[in-house]
């Protein structure tokens, strides 16, 4: 049980990550437009 809610806790961090990264991209790119 314990096992499993790892689990779902790493998907989230990496679910996390993923739109952390996104959005990094995504405002590097509106700054070189902004620039």
């Amino acid at each position: 049980m314990s096992r499993k809610i790892k689990h779902s806790k790493d998907f989230k961090f990496k679910a996390v990550q993923k739109v952390l990264r996104n959005n990094l991209s995504i405002t590097a790119v509106s700054d070189e437009l902004v620039l």
